[in-house]
């Protein structure tokens, strides 16, 4: 029988780019943007033109220090994965996954090894390719609304909680990386 395939946001769930893109925002622009935003329409919110600005600002102009120099979404998260990672790596498959374009993806991997990663599997979708990553997952953990949004009714979602996705709907719930061992997650009858 097949391992199951937990499927891990990297970001949102490991690693904080989007505060080091607003970090960079606000650095180059001289402005002080607040937080939480109003929302994560990151065109709107960042005065950008167009969708095609926005994307050239991070991933053809920033994406080394947008993704290879982002902080850890937790202290700890990394250590904490890993953890997970060889506790269950006998019972599923575990994959790293990120949305990611042109640079980006070196600078993902530079990220990943910065903060000694164990997990074998990363895959690359394009930006917003969400029925991909569910087409070749059992479990998601993510924070991204628009995943949690297009879960499949045999699939299982978990939410790493946010202030921008309080109202999204998901199977379970965690609040920190830590949260999956200590809510037995992987030793529930869905997981089987």
């Amino acid at each position: 029988m097949a391992k199951k395939i937990i499927s891990i946001h990297i970001d949102g769930v490991l690693r904080n780019s989007l505060e080091k893109i607003l970090e960079i925002y606000e650095g180059e622009n001289e402005v002080d943007l607040g937080r939480p935003l109003p929302s994560l329409d990151l065109e709107k919110e960042l005065n950008f033109n167009s969708k095609e600005e926005l994307i050239d600002f991070i991933y053809i102009e920033s994406p080394m220090r947008a993704f290879g120099n982002a902080k850890e979404t937790e202290d700890g998260g990394a250590y904490m994965l890993n953890e997970i990672y060889k506790k269950f790596r006998d019972e599923y498959k575990f994959v790293l996954f990120s949305n990611e374009i042109e640079k980006s993806k070196p600078a993902t991997l530079l990220f990943l090894a910065k903060t000694g990663i164990l997990i074998d599997n990363i895959s690359f979708y394009p930006l917003e390719d969400y029925t991909t990553i569910w087409e070749e997952s059992d479990v998601i953990i993510t924070d991204d609304m628009h995943i949690l949004k297009m879960k499949p009714t045999d699939k299982f979602s978990i939410k790493f909680t946010t202030v921008y996705n309080e109202e999204s709907e998901s199977d379970g719930t965690i609040n920190s990386l830590k949260d999956l061992l200590e809510n037995d997650y992987f030793t529930r009858p869905e997981f089987a």
